[in-house]
């Protein structure tokens, strides 16, 4: 916050810091981090505890290939399990950690008894079942369960990784971050 760079040789008691020569490597140690080692070593949950966190949509390391790497190693495809292709670049599999992009106050939603409406930008759940006929899905958004539409998909996407931009306003128990280089408007502080 005061423009400090940490040590980032020193060992931080919440905090480290891998160096990867190559940064084509990163996006596949990064599912690693999330997949193995941090639930192993912390005892958390790659889908609730963990968040990927990038300056960008684009690039190796940016939210569209950081997405479909970990969509890939922590949900893989599966005999049985339904998935839904979008468009050329997206395809959404039950299981899918996904975030709603746009405020949709007509949304229905139902938390057991209760029901309600509205689901807002930034809420994050998980696709819980794709119907193929009706090219519907079903989302739990914490508790909070809707079906959205075939003609509403756009107001998805995947949420393994997020921009820093879409994070902010939000609490995390574990972040994971890669820091490569890229544009000086986005990389400030």
């Amino acid at each position: 916050n005061n423009g400090v760079v940490p040590d980032l040789a020193r060992k931080y008691g919440d905090f480290f810091f891998i160096s990867i020569p190559n940064e084509s490597q990163i996006p596949s140690y990064i599912a690693d981090l999330c997949v193995t080692r941090l639930p192993k070593t912390y005892g958390i949950d790659p889908y609730k505890d963990i968040q990927v966190i990038t300056p960008t949509k684009r690039g190796p390391n940016g939210t569209h290939s950081l997405n479909l790497t970990l969509q890939n190693s922590l949900n893989p495809f599966k005999k049985g399990k339904t998935e839904r292709q979008i468009s050329s670049t997206k395809l959404f599999r039950e299981g899918d950690k996904v975030m709603q992009i746009r405020n949709n106050y007509n949304h229905e939603w139902q938390r057991g008894a209760e029901t309600g409406k509205g689901i807002f930008n930034g809420d994050v759940g998980i696709i819980k079942s794709i119907d193929e006929i009706e090219k519907s899905m079903v989302i739990d958004f914490d508790g909070k369960v809707i079906t959205l539409g075939a003609t509403e998909h756009d107001e998805i996407e995947h949420a393994f990784a997020i921009t820093v931009h879409k994070s902010q306003g939000s609490e995390f128990d574990c972040v994971v971050i890669p820091l490569v280089p890229g544009a000086p408007i986005i990389i400030t502080r």
